[in-house]
């Protein structure tokens, strides 16, 4: 349980440092203020996105109260399960716009036309690369909720 609390700020202190960096390439971007992006961070391409930075920053806010609230508890593992689910959809929606790249780009080729995509743009960003750890703790989070809010075998559930 220690080690699902840890992991829970961990991803979620992650998500919210990632949120915080794509806010601010998006103020430097969008406001005159003087401010210069930071496009890159080592290999990782950091997008001046707004809505990438709310749903990062909701992600990150549903795994910090994952660890706040004990795991164990029905709070702590709806909002890890939560967390898990959005995590996993804002990767899936990043893949998805990938693949429509590369199928943009095919047709594109298939017209006679050339065409350039840099699929390594695409992948290497902090909701591609962060998704990874919902997306690992999603079973565990899955099982664990529905351990908390299932009847226990033989006996009739009243609501």
């Amino acid at each position: 349980m220690k080690a699902c609390k840890l992991s829970s700020l961990a991803i979620g202190l992650t998500y919210a440092s990632f949120a915080a960096l794509t806010l601010f390439n998006w103020l430097a971007t969008t406001l005159p203020l003087g401010l210069k992006a930071i496009a890159k961070l080592a290999w990782l391409t950091i997008p001046g996105d707004l809505g990438l930075s709310v749903s990062l920053l909701t992600v990150a806010l549903l795994f910090l109260s994952s660890a706040y609230f004990d795991p164990g508890t029905v709070k702590g593992a709806a909002s890890m399960l939560v967390g898990c689910i959005v995590g996993v959809a804002v990767l899936a929606m990043q893949l998805l716009v990938v693949a429509a790249g590369v199928a943009d780009a095919a047709l594109t080729c298939l017209a006679g036309e050339a065409a350039e995509y840099a699929l390594s743009e695409g992948l290497l960003r902090p909701d591609v690369l962060l998704g990874l750890g919902p997306l690992a703790l999603t079973p565990y989070s899955w099982r664990r909720a529905k351990s908390l809010v299932e009847a226990p075998q033989g006996s009739i559930a009243t609501y």
